[in-house]
């Protein structure tokens, strides 16, 4: 059970990281802002990954694997990640690291934390977990297992692990 949790810890940081740069990189071909400018804005930890994005996908796995309707899990799934959200960007807001910033959104929001269009986004992803590999989860696992991907695995949470601890602590004293 706990090599499910780093599996999708680490798995879920990336997608969220590769999302993001989606993202990030289809809103600046739009408005053509200066590419290289703002992804030093948006950066926070070194590596590719985001591991606000891990823990939803932990946390979408085990309310996916509750023994109830897929609507209430579903459900339930929802609220869980916009609540993490909510949380971790209170708590980051409150010691001077705001990550992200949802105030300027044509949706609705809840003080730049939370907001309508983040919350589709952890529906989408929430639908796709779903079938694409909650469905599959077996042969996800033997996936990894097969190709001898565990220790490469284990070790790059390792290394999410200390990009955290110094990224916390260099932008704690970027933000003093």
């Amino acid at each position: 059970m706990l090599q499910n949790i780093i599996i999708f810890f680490v798995f879920g940081s990336f997608i969220g990281w590769c999302l993001e740069v989606l993202d990030w990189f289809l809103k600046t071909k739009k408005t053509k802002i200066k590419r290289k400018a703002k992804i030093k804005i948006r950066r926070f930890m070194i590596g590719p990954y985001r591991p606000i994005y891990g823990l939803g996908f932990v946390i979408i796995f085990f309310v996916l694997s509750i023994e109830i309707g897929i609507l209430w899990r579903v459900f339930i799934a929802l609220s869980s990640v916009v609540v993490l959200e909510l949380v971790l960007g209170l708590f980051y807001i409150r010691i001077g690291i705001p990550l992200w910033d949802y105030t300027n959104s044509r949706y609705k929001n809840y003080k730049g934390i939370v907001s309508i269009s983040s919350s589709a986004f952890w529906l989408l992803g929430i639908i796709a977990f779903y079938y694409f590999i909650f469905l599959n989860l077996d042969k996800f696992l033997n996936f990894i297992l097969d190709n001898n991907l565990l220790n490469i695995i284990n070790s790059l949470c390792v290394v999410i692990a200390v990009d955290f601890i110094v990224s916390f602590y260099r932008a704690k004293k970027k933000f003093k």
